[in-house]
């Protein structure tokens, strides 16, 4: 029998699935692992709505407290690719608490991408360029 974050996931691999439902859901699952769970699959999909929608979930969560796990995804994982696309997420979704790991990254990181990357999330937060859009990622 698939978990409840197995159910998500395959919620939001179809197409415009039902806000209230997802809103519902997201409430009832553990953030500690529904934001790692988003953050690979907008690594493992190419399909523009699913990112869109994981996204929007990531949005949804972008409390400090939610944001808490996908920062530290930034911070430990040694994927650069999920790093990557976690520091993308932040810049999606646009929350100032944000921007101390972000800086941590371009001061610290031996990674010419990460550094870059984490540079253009800066200036979104601090709406010196655009928002990332969805094709971004």
């Amino acid at each position: 029998m698939p978990s409840s974050l197995e159910n998500f996931i395959e919620m939001l691999k179809f197409p415009d699935p039902p806000h209230d439902k997802l809103n519902q859901t997201v409430k009832d699952l553990n953030q500690k692992e529904l934001i790692p769970a988003m953050i690979d699959l907008l690594v493992s999909t190419s399909d523009p709505a699913i990112k869109r929608s994981v996204i929007q979930v990531l949005q949804y969560l972008a409390g400090v407290d939610s944001l808490r796990p996908l920062l530290e995804i930034v911070l430990e994982s040694s994927n650069p690719k999920i790093q990557h696309m976690a520091i993308k997420a932040l810049g999606l979704i646009n929350h100032k608490e944000a921007l101390p790991i972000l800086e941590k990254i371009v001061n610290r990181s031996d990674n010419p991408e990460l550094i870059q990357v984490a540079s253009q999330s800066i200036q979104v937060i601090q709406g010196i360029s655009p928002a990332y859009s969805i094709e971004d990622l």
